[in-house]
């Protein structure tokens, strides 16, 4: 379902922009980094980052492929309403301002309408550790094509945001290291040309669909000891190649599996528990699923000290007022995303079910 930014979604406007990056598509404006006094655990810094239009070649400017090298926790969400112009926003959060600004938002110049996020790999961030949460919110629905995750962050994909249909589209999902990536779209009937989704070192996927319907090739290769869980009611394409190599495991949770062309090795390491029809796979483990992460931010190690958090469950974004909103945030103000409402200090605002 796609939502109204409308609704209640809000970020921080804030001050001068301090640093812009111009590329072909798009060009990216990063905000200073502001305080919150916040009753959410780890909510201390935010910083913004406006992604807009550039207009420079093709007059179709646009977000379709994202290279995510981040730690935490990450929300990628598509909302409507975003004014003109604007293709969306990048939101950091955390509990300190070290933890926040070591993420930097980047364009591509070999891919002009590629948004690179990352934690820069400076001797000065090494050591830098806390709770983070990167927000991504994208004003064009079902536009990501690629999809590049790295590091350890916990990544949700929410619905609206990857290409969904089209003979013509094909979805890449690319998973390394101990990356986490759980698509979230368990309304959506997924039909595209093709299908290529790879793992690898202790990466897992989570590809939580209603059905999944390619008209070409679909490729599912998970390497090392990385894991891909297909959820979906079907799942049929023309031609299906399943690779599992050294420990790397494949489950696809579908009552009907189906494809004129099918290659699959290590059988083994291939599971098709429901479907009537298993092909040559002998895997026989179920397809596990995972409860989606909490909009919240998250530890980016395991080293964090323990303490209370408070769990964001309505999936919506956090970087809002707040009661208690601290006077660095109320001196430049809030604002609901692009709308340009103003809505200083404003005090309680509920964002349940609007992302």
């Amino acid at each position: 379902m796609h939502r109204n930014v409308s609704a209640f979604v809000v970020v921080v406007s804030l001050a001068v922009a301090n640093q812009v990056y111009a590329v072909a598509d798009f060009s990216v404006t990063s905000e200073a980094t502001r305080t919150l006094d916040s009753a959410i655990a780890h909510v201390n810094y935010v910083k913004q980052w406006t992604l807009t239009a550039t207009d420079a070649n093709d007059g179709d400017d646009k977000i379709d492929s994202l290279n995510l090298d981040l730690s935490g926790r990450v929300f990628v969400s598509y909302v409507s309403g975003i004014a003109s112009g604007v293709l969306g926003y990048v939101n950091v959060t955390g509990d300190s301002q070290e933890v926040v600004e070591v993420v930097s938002v980047r364009t591509n110049d070999d891919d002009d309408e590629q948004l690179h996020v990352r934690i820069d790999n400076t001797s000065s961030n090494s050591s830098v550790n806390g709770y983070l949460l990167t927000e991504i919110f994208l004003s064009a629905s079902s536009s990501v094509t690629d999809v590049k995750s790295q590091r350890s962050a916990e990544v949700v994909i929410q619905d609206g945001v990857l290409v969904a249909s089209g003979t013509d589209e094909e979805l890449q999902l690319e998973l390394s290291r101990s990356s986490s990536v759980y698509v979230s779209s368990d309304g959506t009937a997924v039909s595209l040309g093709q299908l290529k989704l790879e793992v690898s070192d202790t990466a897992s996927l989570q590809f939580n669909v209603d059905s999944v319907t390619v008209s070409g090739d679909a490729k599912l290769e998970a390497h090392d000891s990385a894991s891909i869980t297909v959820l979906a009611s079907s799942f049929k394409a023309e031609k299906l190649e399943l690779d599992a190599e050294d420990s790397g495991t494949i489950c696809i949770a579908a009552a009907d599996v189906t494809t004129s062309s099918y290659d699959g090795e290590d059988a083994s390491k291939i599971s098709m528990p429901d479907s009537s029809n298993k092909y040559d796979s002998t895997g026989n483990f179920a397809c596990e699923e995972l409860s989606v992460p909490a909009r919240e931010p998250k530890c980016m190690s395991s080293s964090c000290s323990s303490s209370s958090t408070t769990t964001n469950a309505s999936g919506s974004s956090i970087a809002a007022a707040d009661e208690s909103t601290s006077s660095s945030t109320s001196g430049a103000g809030l604002r609901y995303a692009a709308l340009g409402f103003e809505a200083a200090l404003v005090a309680g605002l509920s964002l349940a079910g609007m992302l």
